[in-house]
C-alpha cells in the first residue's frame, strides 16, 4: 500500500463524495462504488452522485479488517464514531437473499422501529432482536452507554424499549435480553402510563422534561414499586427517551441518576 497522505480539508467536511472517499482510503473510485452497490457502505444520494458519510466508511473499514486511514483513526480518537441510522429494509437489502422484507409488517407499513412489527401475522423476522444484526449494528452502538451507568438505566422509544442496563433488568426481575424490543406496559404499572405518555410528547415537541417524575414499576410476581425516575430525550436516536431511576438493591439511593449519568460522561450519545 502506497504511503498515507494527509487529507485535512476532506476530513472538515461529514459527507465524501465518491472520488474523495476513495483518495483517503487509498482505493480506485469503482472499488467505493462497488462498496456501495452491494450495500457494504452507506452514501446518501445527491443528484446522479453518491455522498459518504466519514463514520459510516470508518464503520466499513473497522467492521471489514481494512486498512484505517491515518487521518480517519485520529478523528475516531477524538469522538464517537457510529454509522448513520438505517430503516431494517435499508440494511438488510442485497445482504441476506432469504428474508421476506416485502412481505413484512414493518417494511410494508414503513415502522422507523422494527420491533414494533413483532406481534404482526406478517412473516416474522428469523432471529430474536437482541440476536439481530441490524440491532447489533444500528441500534446497540448508540445505547450502550447505559451500560456504563451505576444506576437503573432504560432507553425508550415509541413505547419500547431499546435496551436496559443489567440494574434495570435486576431490579424487574427479567433477563437483560427481553428488554430489546419489550413493550413498556410490561414493566410501567398503569399508574405510570400517563406520566410515560406525557415524556414521550415532550420528547417528540423537544420540551424539556420536569426534573423528576413518579414512575410505578411491576416485576413479574406483580409487586408494583413506585420510584423517582429522571428523564432525557436522546438526539441519536431521535425522539428517544434516556430514564434513570433513584434506587438501589436495597431500596436506598446510593447514587443519583444526575450523579451517575456523570460517571458515564464523554459517551457522545447526544444526552
Amino acid at each position: 500500500m502506497a504511503p498515507q497522505r494527509s487529507h485535512p480539508m476532506i476530513l472538515n467536511k461529514e459527507l465524501l463524495s465518491v472520488p474523495e472517499a476513495a483518495a483517503l482510503c487509498g482505493v480506485s473510485r469503482s472499488t467505493v462504488n462497488n462498496w456501495i452497490q452491494a450495500n457494504r457502505l452507506f452514501a446518501r444520494r445527491s443528484g446522479k452522485n453518491y455522498l459518504v458519510p466519514i463514520a459510516d466508511l470508518l464503520v466499513l473499514l473497522r467492521s471489514t479488517g481494512k486498512p484505517v486511514p491515518l487521518d480517519l483513526a485520529r478523528m475516531e480518537r477524538n469522538r464517537a464514531i457510529i454509522g448513520s441510522f438505517r430503516h431494517c429494509w435499508e440494511y438488510w437489502e442485497g445482504r441476506e437473499q432469504d428474508r421476506a422484507c416485502g412481505d413484512c409488517a414493518v417494511y410494508v407499513n414503513r415502522l422507523a422501529i422494527c420491533f414494533t412489527g413483532r406481534g404482526s401475522k406478517r412473516p416474522p423476522c428469523p432471529s430474536p432482536c437482541h440476536e439481530c444484526r441490524y440491532y447489533q449494528e444500528v441500534f446497540l452502538p448508540r445505547i450502550q452507554f447505559i451500560f456504563q451507568v451505576g444506576v437503573p438505566a432504560a432507553v425508550c422509544k415509541e413505547l419500547y424499549f431499546l435496551g436496559a442496563n443489567s440494574l434495570w433488568a435486576r431490579l424487574c426481575g427479567l433477563p437483560q435480553k427481553a428488554f430489546v424490543g419489550m413493550d413498556i406496559e410490561r414493566v410501567f404499572h398503569a399508574e405510570s402510563l400517563v406520566n410515560m405518555l406525557s415524556l414521550f410528547k415532550d420528547a417528540n415537541w423537544g420540551r424539556e422534561h420536569p426534573g423528576v417524575v413518579d414512575v410505578a414499576l411491576a416485576d413479574e410476581t406483580g409487586t408494583v414499586r413506585t420510584l423517582n425516575a429522571l428523564a432525557f430525550s436522546l438526539t441519536d436516536p431521535p425522539g428517544a427517551l434516556l430514564i434513570l431511576l433513584a434506587t438501589s438493591e436495597d431500596g436506598r439511593s446510593r447514587q443519583t441518576p444526575a450523579e451517575a449519568l456523570g460517571t458515564a460522561g464523554g459517551s457522545g450519545n447526544g444526552v
